[in-house]
């Protein structure tokens, strides 16, 4: 499922996902796999060739729509949504 998102596709079809299941773009979703693997900002920034405030926005849009105020959270609550592997 992580190949799939991460290529651009969706984790479920539409029959599958459930109404309120945040939809993240491929890079948040690049974002928070490369987070919940314990990269920092700057690390993550390097991997994916980005500055480090695109970053920092993607991680604030991630937070918002997982409904989370720091980054442990983020990674329990896209765990727990299938968003990325535990």
């Amino acid at each position: 499922m992580l190949d799939t998102v991460l290529g651009g596709g969706l984790a479920f079809s539409d029959s599958e996902r459930p109404n309120d299941l945040p939809v993240l773009t491929p890079r948040q979703a690049e974002v928070l796999t490369l987070l919940a693997a314990g990269l920092g900002n700057k690390e993550i920034r390097h991997q994916l060739g980005i500055a480090e405030r695109t970053v920092r926005a993607h991680l604030t849009e991630i937070f918002h729509l997982l409904g989370v105020h720091s980054r442990m959270q983020a990674i329990i609550r896209g765990r727990e949504l299938g968003l990325i592997e535990r």
